[in-house]
Order: C-alpha cells, then structure tokens, then sequence
C-alpha cells in the first residue's frame, strides 16, 4: 500500500504539471510500480525489491543529472 500512495503522490503532481503520462506498470501489486513520463521514468520500490534488484550498483556509473522543475504547484 505505502508503494501505491507513493505512486499516487507523484501521479497527483503530474496531472497538475504540463508533464505527460505515457504508461503505469505494476500497479496492482504494488511491489514495483514504474511511471513512465515520456522524458522521466520514475521506479518506486518495496523495499525488499529495491535490494533484489539494486538498481543502484547497475546504474551506478551514470553522471548524475540534476533535474529543476519550473512547474509551481
């Protein structure tokens, strides 16, 4: 439930801004839910995932980009 609220948080920012949704996945059993924002992905994870996983030792040598919203909510 807390990975749904989660969505649910972002999703509600998104359709206030002039971002658009493009797909939702893993919703429904809300272990991993992706939200794809065309120029954005954004991954919530259940914390036991999040460890299978480890996204961050796979993606870990990316540059880092730092991402300023000008939408005002």
């Amino acid at each position: 439930m807390q990975v749904q609220a989660i969505a649910d948080s972002v999703l509600d920012q998104v359709y206030k801004s002039s971002y658009k949704m493009n797909s939702i996945e893993g919703y429904t059993p809300g272990n991993w839910v992706v939200l794809d924002l065309v120029d954005v992905v954004v991954h919530i994870f259940h914390k036991d995932v999040r460890i299978q996983y480890d996204l961050e030792r796979l993606w870990g040598d990316v540059p880092v980009v730092q991402v300023v919203c000008q939408e005002t909510y």
